[in-house]
């Protein structure tokens, strides 16, 4: 055989090598990315959370996601307590090796979110009791991943498209749909956030949007139990929370609706939904009134 031939032959085993070994790299920090994601949600929540994809850009710096599931507490009924349908980040590719990667955004899009509560409890008291527990001081109560991994600043962080389900034992269930939310500068302040933190403040964000918006139909109990729980932990109005659009427009539909059938009842439901806008501040945790 030709030397020039044996070269070639060499040469594309070599690259049949190279190619092999960066799909291989590749499958791993997908996974590891899924992995940490899983792990940061399931200990921010104290229920299993579950990532279908990740899809890791190691050159471009792009990272996507799709389906992110957080459980239900046991004993209730909905498939879940969070689902994601999406999620998608471009990360500053200077701060890529440093402790502290920059994301100037953060997409979230396609989020429903199922509130239950029984004659045992509800679904949405127990995940922020251990919201409280994950915001703890003491180190000694996280794992590695949050007290020594990557850390994050999100520019803007931008939650669309969600839908909030609420249901009360022995009543009809209602649902808050919400457009948009932006939050800006998330973890400037703390030097950075983990995973599982980032997690945390969307849906206390997500929770405190949904009782505004849904205020004159979200059942009396329901909605008392999530703005005292929400009052419990750190605040996100310090990240600039803006609703885009009217996110209590379907409130504002059904209030409509309401108002030529059931008169001062309907009638009181629609001017709640239009002060959605204006009150969302005073409900957000933390924020300066």
């Amino acid at each position: 055989m030709k030397l020039g031939k044996k070269i070639l032959i060499a040469s594309g085993g070599l690259l049949a090598v190279v190619v092999l070994a960066l799909a291989v790299a590749v499958f791993y920090v997908d996974s590891i990315a899924r992995t940490a994601i899983e792990r940061g949600g399931t200990y921010a929540m104290g229920v299993p959370t579950t990532l279908e994809s990740a899809d890791v850009g190691i050159m471009s710096g792009k990272f996507g996601m799709s389906k992110l599931n957080v459980a239900n507490p046991t004993g209730f009924e909905g498939p879940h307590f969070f689902h994601l349908g999406t999620g998608g980040v471009e990360a500053n590719l200077g701060s890529l090796g440093k402790d502290v990667i920059e994301v100037p955004k953060l997409s979230l899009d396609t989020v429903k979110v199922n509130l239950e509560r029984t004659s045992k409890g509800s679904n949405y008291q127990q995940i922020l009791d251990n919201l409280k527990k994950f915001e703890s001081k003491d180190p000694a109560a996280k794992p590695k991943e949050e007290t020594e991994g990557k850390k994050f600043i999100v520019r803007e962080l931008v939650i669309k498209d969600v839908e909030v389900r609420v249901r009360m034992m022995g009543m009809p269930a209602v649902t808050v749909p919400i457009h948009e939310i932006k939050l800006k500068d998330v973890g400037t302040a703390e030097g950075g956030m983990t995973l599982g933190q980032i997690t945390g403040v969307a849906v206390k964000a997500i929770l405190a949007t949904a009782a505004e918006a849904g205020g004159n139909i979200i059942p009396g109990d329901v909605l008392g139990e999530l703005k005292g729980g929400l009052a419990q932990l750190e605040g996100v109005g310090k990240f600039g929370v803006e609703v885009i659009g009217k996110a209590g427009e379907s409130a504002q539909k059904l209030a409509e609706g309401l108002t030529k059938i059931g008169g001062e009842a309907g009638e009181a439901v629609k001017k709640g939904a239009e002060g959605v806008i204006k009150g969302i501040g005073d409900l957000i945790p933390g924020k300066k009134k």
